[in-house]
């Protein structure tokens, strides 16, 4: 028997643009991420990085509101929300509509989400006519660079990112009277390092 034998067959998939296999770990439903004592840790290192122009904080759960404003606590809550594998909640994040272009989010296991990281990008995208009921609706929509890793990453969250790097996303939200709600992410080529 090899030392190195391998007992079962891990979940993967190709990844074309960068010509590599993808391994995802396999998919517990009944695992609690918080007593992964090294995912505590780097959870806790911050809560979210918050990038304001040149400059960028990293703010613990206590300073979100007065250094990050009602974005960084809105996004703190999606990706608390996200850790906790909440699918039916994830899904009240996004305005109804969304759902046009994207399918509701299924079950998926808590996440082991850490180094959170936020920008307000000042961009305004030409789309196609998929959103076209975002400006039919008078709706000013806000861009946002959002970076993030998951340890572990098991693919029932997100696929096409490896464990522990970041693939950057663009989330087009806007604001309600109380909140934000998300119109899409998209995968997309950042405009920032």
């Amino acid at each position: 028997m090899a030392i190195f034998e391998r007992k079962e067959t891990l979940p993967t998939q190709y990844d074309a643009q960068n010509d590599k296999t993808i391994l995802y770990y396999n998919a517990d439903f009944n695992e609690n991420i918080y007593n992964d004592e090294v995912f505590v840790e780097l959870m806790n290192m911050y809560a979210l990085e918050f990038i304001n122009g040149d400059s960028a904080y990293k703010l613990q759960v206590e300073d979100l509101e007065t250094y990050g404003g009602d974005l960084a606590v809105f996004f703190y809550d999606f990706f608390t929300t996200v850790r906790n594998g909440d699918h039916e909640k994830y899904n009240s994040y996004f305005d109804s509509r969304a759902f046009k272009n994207r399918e509701k989010a299924s079950q998926f296991t808590m996440q082991q989400i850490y180094e959170i990281s936020i920008k307000e990008l000042d961009i305004t995208p030409e789309f196609e006519d998929e959103y076209a009921w975002v400006s039919d609706a008078s709706i000013e929509p806000i861009y946002v660079d959002v970076r993030y890793k998951i340890r572990k990453n098991n693919g029932t969250f997100r696929l096409g990112v490896e464990s522990d790097t970041v693939k950057p996303q663009m989330y087009i939200i806007y604001k309600t009277n109380n909140s934000f709600k998300i119109i899409d992410i998209l995968e997309y080529a950042p405009v920032y390092s």
